[in-house]
């Protein structure tokens, strides 16, 4: 009698086994993450008050990966934005200051280049293909 029990329960586990091995068994629920998220920028650059109160959350050797990352790529996104901005007017004042060398007016000034990972709505040459689709 008790082999006969012990048999039945070791034919369960190894059925529970194959049907799970065939991935019938469910799917686990999507991992949520363990850190509070960063506020959203609103399309907005980042301020120099913001990177210096930020402070990404502590993992059990340095800081949380997933946290960090976005941060710095906000702070680099803001970064070369305000940098275009700035080339962009150095350029525009130079024209206006010297207007007969070269040639260059402040029309001609370069447009700022668009991040590696913002390629979205451009061609190859960086411009909009948004505009030329309208």
């Amino acid at each position: 009698m008790v082999v006969a029990v012990l048999v039945l329960a070791g034919l369960a586990v190894l059925g529970a086994i194959v049907v799970l091995a065939m991935g019938r068994g469910g799917e686990l629920a999507p991992p949520q993450p363990d850190y509070v998220p960063l506020p959203p920028m609103d399309g907005r650059p980042l301020t120099g008050a913001e990177a210096a109160m930020l402070r990404p959350p502590r993992a059990l050797w340095g800081y949380q990966p997933a946290v960090t990352d976005e941060a710095m790529r906000r702070m680099v996104s803001s970064l070369a934005e305000r940098d275009a901005q700035i080339h962009a007017l150095e350029a525009r004042l130079a024209a206006v200051r010297h207007p007969g060398e070269g040639g260059a007016t402040a029309a001609d000034a370069p447009l700022p280049t668009p991040l590696p990972w913002d390629t979205t709505g451009l061609d190859a040459a960086g411009r909009d293909t948004e505009e030329e689709d309208a």
